[in-house]
């Protein structure tokens, strides 16, 4: 199989698809910029930051539905939201069997 990402970059190998999956394989910022996981990397944690405000800034310029974004996500974990506003309703019970 490999996983690959969508732009030009390093493979990763077939029989590491496991120790990334399954066993949350740790990236440097180098290595995933060079596996094409990540847009690019900085030296300078002042720098990430401006560059990641620059991000933030474009997309809430861009018109996008907030609505479709939020419904979006709560429908891909369900049972994490409705926990959550369990929890903010009284903090000090959690279900049992909780997710988090």
């Amino acid at each position: 199989m490999g996983l690959s990402s969508s732009q030009e970059g390093k493979r990763v190998e077939e029989d590491d698809d496991e120790e990334v999956v399954l066993k949350a394989r740790k990236f440097t910022a180098s290595e995933a910029f060079e596996y094409g996981f990540a847009d690019g990397f900085y030296d300078a944690s002042a720098k990430t930051v401006e560059v990641a405000i620059g991000e933030a800034e474009k997309l809430a310029s861009s018109k996008w539905k907030r609505e479709s974004y939020t419904n979006l996500r709560a429908g891909t974990f369900p049972g994490v939201i409705e926990e959550l506003d369990q929890a903010q309703r009284d903090p000090y019970v959690w279900p049992k069997g909780s997710k988090l």
